[in-house]
């Protein structure tokens, strides 16, 4: 091969997400001297190709402002750098974001009902168990809930699922008497 450049390396440059990163700048030197420069393409890889046997090849990739560096194995093919850039990616918080919206419509036909029927009352309630379910499933940790009835788990939900069913199935108020809230003692003042 023409000047001594018998391997192909590929260098692969992606965010902290993962997500490849095109049009990052990619130069290598060998034994201390530029030998090669790269762009790397939309896949977010670029090839250079170095000379086989024993050299010490150094990698720096640039992209922005920001630059890392890597010295190649005499061995290596493939290369990878992970910069520190990148926003998250943003279906992460799709599920928070509906759940939000579906709680809040929850809310709203709360206030809009001041006496709803069985039905509506109902509707409310999931409406805002689904919100809870969606924002939960962006949290992270486990909660598992198991429902028995007679000895037998009837409903069993483990994460947001089992959000929804606590918010469904279990109601504060219905454990509070109503004539406890009255003032002096259950007479109303």
């Amino acid at each position: 091969m023409p000047n001594g450049l018998d391997r192909l390396v590929t260098i692969s440059v992606s965010d902290r997400y993962g997500r490849p990163l095109a049009g990052a700048n990619v130069t290598f030197t060998v034994n201390g001297r530029p030998a090669g420069s790269a762009h790397t393409g939309p896949g977010g890889n670029a090839h250079l190709q170095v000379p086989d046997g024993r050299h010490t090849i150094e990698v720096k990739v640039e992209y922005g402002t920001l630059k890392e560096h890597a010295r190649l194995a005499d061995s290596t093919n493939h290369l990878p750098f992970r910069l520190k850039t990148g926003a998250p990616p943003m279906t992460q918080y799709v599920p928070a974001i509906v759940g939000l919206l579906v709680g809040g419509v929850g809310v709203a036909l709360a206030f809009v009902y001041h006496n709803p029927t069985l039905l509506q009352a109902r509707i409310i309630l999931a409406l805002l168990a689904l919100g809870g379910g969606g924002v939960a499933s962006t949290i992270p940790g486990l909660l598992r809930i198991d429902i028995n009835l007679f000895g037998k788990v009837v409903v069993g939900a483990a994460g947001a699922l089992a959000v929804v069913v606590l918010l469904f199935f279990f109601n504060p108020l219905d454990t509070i008497d109503p004539n406890a809230l009255l003032f002096g003692g259950g007479e109303e003042p």
